[in-house]
């Protein structure tokens, strides 16, 4: 299992890059990506990283079984950012 890179400090653009690319990457190894979210919240990054997925035909489930991932992703931009991540699983 693959999971979501814990972030304890700030972010360079650099380190950010670099972040987004791996997740891409685990991706692409994993058979099934799962989306852990905080309080059905999906951000811009996430949403980016479930279409990737959905395009290379990956399982994509979400750990809070009410989180409808449609739904979620088209209401979510007008949200306010809160943390929410990928896991990928292998």
């Amino acid at each position: 299992m693959l999971g979501p890179e814990p972030i304890d400090e700030d972010l360079t653009p650099t380190r950010r890059a670099a972040l987004r690319e791996l997740h891409l990457r685990r991706i692409d190894l994993a058979d099934e990506v799962r989306v852990v979210s905080e309080g059905g919240y999906v951000g811009s990054a996430t949403r980016r990283e479930i279409e990737y997925a959905r395009e290379r035909r990956k399982a994509i489930t979400s750990v809070e079984p009410s989180l409808d991932l449609d739904d979620t992703v088209s209401r979510a931009r007008n949200r306010h950012p809160r943390p929410c991540s990928v896991a990928t699983d292998h």
